[in-house]
């Protein structure tokens, strides 16, 4: 009976090794199609930008970060893409930070402009000069 007992308890620890076995199994391959996932993910969002679709790695993305998977879908974009998604995102953040700095510049300079062009209209008129 003891041998009995101990070859069912034996069965018993074998089937929950290989439950285990098969739940990590699965949970392996749930990271892995959740990657994908994550990599697909990241190929819409470059076409946010009009660009064509680009397929995911291959490598996986516990060994790549978010920014290194970018950089390798950007560098299977054609030339005229990439500078058209700069374009397209980059042009207004330049024509921003263009126009504040033309601001700040015509800030700083016309107020003395004017004022050294005053002075010296006024001297000509103390002169009696027109």
């Amino acid at each position: 009976a003891e041998s009995e007992e101990m070859a069912e308890s034996e069965e018993m620890a074998e089937s929950e090794e290989m439950a285990e076995s098969e739940e990590m199994a699965e949970s392996e391959e749930m990271a892995e199609s959740e990657e994908m996932a994550e990599s697909e993910e990241m190929a819409a969002a470059v076409d946010h930008f009009g660009a064509p679709a680009v397929k995911p790695s291959v490598v996986s993305a516990d060994k790549l970060s978010s920014a290194d998977m970018v950089e390798e879908q950007l560098q299977q974009l054609p030339e005229e893409e990439i500078a058209r998604i700069v374009e397209k995102v980059a042009g207004p953040l330049i024509e921003r930070l263009a126009r504040e700095m033309l601001e700040q510049t015509v800030w700083e300079v016309v107020p003395d402009l004017a004022e050294t062009m005053i002075s010296a209209e006024i001297e000509k008129i103390k002169r009696g000069e027109s």
